[in-house]
């Protein structure tokens, strides 16, 4: 893809995305490609930003992991005592398959529970995620 991109260098040229340009997104790949003054990125609202707001949690100390086409075992470091995570998923089956292996690790202790679309997991004693 990024081949065809370069061959419209000097032109005129719209890219649209979906997503986070600059988390792991378009943006992050023409940095590699393309001199910073040739091209301008025009982000809308992230998935992250829009649930911290939702959620009325502070961005900037919540752990924001995306297990997007990745392990779910990159969410390991962020799973301590008190800590918020926003965790983008590829789909059901990520996060129904973390707890699992919150549990299979001995992780549980350290999470009050996790909750998509309504759907308990974990320990019952608090909420560490809201419905979206």
């Amino acid at each position: 893809m990024i081949e065809q991109i370069l061959s419209y260098r000097g032109k005129k040229t719209v890219i649209l995305a979906t997503g986070d340009p600059t988390w792991y997104g378009i943006g992050a790949t023409l940095t590699r490609y393309v001199p910073l003054e040739e091209f301008a990125i025009h982000p809308a609202p992230s998935a992250f930003s829009l649930a911290a707001a939702r959620l009325k949690w502070p961005l900037q100390n919540t752990a924001c992991v995306s297990v997007h086409g990745r392990p779910v075992e990159l969410l390991n470091a962020h799973i301590v005592p008190g800590n918020r995570i926003l965790a983008l998923t590829s789909d059901a089956t990520s996060i129904e398959r973390s707890p699992n292996y919150w549990y299979s690790a001995n992780l549980a202790k350290a999470s009050h529970g996790v909750e998509r679309h309504g759907r308990r997991y974990g320990k019952q004693s608090g909420v560490c995620r809201q419905r979206l």
